[in-house]
């Protein structure tokens, strides 16, 4: 489909060069030392001195964090567009387009340091915190997915919007009249649970502090009945025209007072503490958002509205139009989506055509029902993410990305799939 958008310059004068340059991989400092958590600390201190007497959480250090990760702009692309894609139809469609609009310009071709570009530092106000918002859950996603080693991903909110899967996950009815939620639940190996609360700002360290502690705040602690507890995590991603900082912090949960007979009162609400009773339930019904998160990333609207268990809003069609097909020779893969077109004018004409979809080898899994299979999506990969090895040495935990002459071709070991080309 064609996507009728205001034009902006092209910040390259060479779009080839524009284009491979979103494939180099760019350097991001991570912080997760023991001043950033004395820092934090002297900032609950101070708003408890000033009369806050809610339950304060203590950060502390992740420790298994690198000081400074490599990411290409485009696997962050990538990541934005899984994460934020809502599994609602035409949502979905409108959500897409207009995020990777605006951010495919967003970061500086030219520097070794992930960096906003002078185009993202100009626009206004709102529309920075909607950009610093969403890259701070795409790195944070990237994260989780590359240095966790996560395997599914859920958006809290879309669970708490809609009774009969917050129910089928056996979710507490307090938590979901709480004035504030965490962003996402992410599912690591061994069957845990991290609960992230992610932020994203261009104004400065002092913000991003204060938003590590209003985090630390927000996050609740979620156990389940067996005795196993979330691990929660507040990670809060400043940008700038000169680097990134990915700042993150790990408040434990407090197993010494937890109560287990907690029964989702006032009191728990406050305490922010909750347990899930039925743990199978909930695997489960994680495994259906993660598999429809897929399938709305690409696009399938009817397929994501039976595997979510969702109800489409009222007067809203689904997307009908079959699966476009698109193929990668060199991986002997294929993937099924849809693609629109981004015109963009200035010192050089040129159309950027956008594919986004999912690999025909898991979609096939999904529509068979294997995904509800204990692990099975999660412990498998498709066959083409053992090929790229063979073509790129860019390729992470999680993500991939392969250059050809006019494409760039970003790969989930998930099964989605990013292109970007010129027209």
């Amino acid at each position: 489909m064609a996507t009728q958008l205001p034009l902006i310059a092209s910040p390259m004068a060479d779009p080839l060069a524009w284009l491979g340059a979103l494939s180099n991989k760019k350097r991001t400092f991570v912080d997760s030392s023991s001043t950033l958590i004395h820092d934090i600390r002297q900032r609950q201190d101070r708003r408890l001195q000033n009369g806050y007497t809610d339950p304060v959480k203590s950060p502390r250090v992740v420790s298994q964090l690198p000081n400074q990760i490599e990411i290409a702009p485009i696997t962050l692309l990538h990541a934005i567009g899984l994460i934020t894609t809502p599994i609602i139809p035409k949502l979905a469609d409108l959500s897409a387009t207009w995020a990777l609009y605006r951010y495919v310009w967003a970061f500086d071709a030219h520097k070794s340091d992930l960096c906003l570009s002078s185009f993202a530092k100009d626009i206004d106000f709102h529309q920075k915190a909607v950009l610093s918002d969403e890259v701070g859950v795409g790195m944070a996603y990237w994260l989780f997915k590359e240095i966790f080693n996560a395997q599914a991903v859920v958006d809290v909110d879309v669970i708490l919007r809609n009774p009969q899967v917050a129910n089928q996950m056996g979710i507490p009815p307090v938590m979901r009249n709480l004035g504030t939620v965490p962003d996402y639940m992410f599912l690591l190996p061994n069957d845990e649970y991290a609960i992230v609360e992610c932020k994203g700002s261009q104004s400065g360290k002092n913000t991003s502090m204060a938003q590590i502690r209003r985090g630390l705040e927000q996050v609740p602690s979620i156990a389940f009945a067996n005795g196993q507890m979330a691990q929660e995590f507040v990670v809060a991603t400043l940008l700038s025209t000169y680097d990134t900082v990915v700042y993150v912090v790990d408040p434990p949960a407090d197993r010494e007072r937890w109560d287990d007979e907690a029964d989702g009162s006032e009191r728990d609400s406050v305490r922010r503490k909750f347990t899930i009773r039925d743990k199978a339930a909930f695997d489960q019904s994680v495994r259906r958002l993660h598999a429809a998160n897929l399938l709305a990333f690409a696009g399938a609207g009817i397929q994501t509205i039976e595997i979510a268990g969702i109800e489409p809003l009222e007067g809203m069609p689904l997307r009908e139009q079959p699966l476009e097909k698109v193929s990668v020779d060199e991986i002997d893969a294929s993937f099924l989506g849809y693609s629109f077109t981004i015109p963009f004018r200035g010192p050089v004409d040129v159309d950027l055509g956008i594919f986004q979809g999912l690999s025909q080898e898991v979609y096939a899994s999904i529509s068979r029902g294997q995904f509800l299979e204990r692990d099975a999506e999660f412990r498998t990969e498709p066959r083409y993410w053992s090929r790229l090895a063979r073509y790129t040495d860019r390729r992470g935990t999680s993500f991939a990305t392969l250059v050809e002459k006019e494409k760039i071709y970003s790969f989930g070991r998930d099964g989605s799939f990013l292109q970007l080309s010129l027209g």
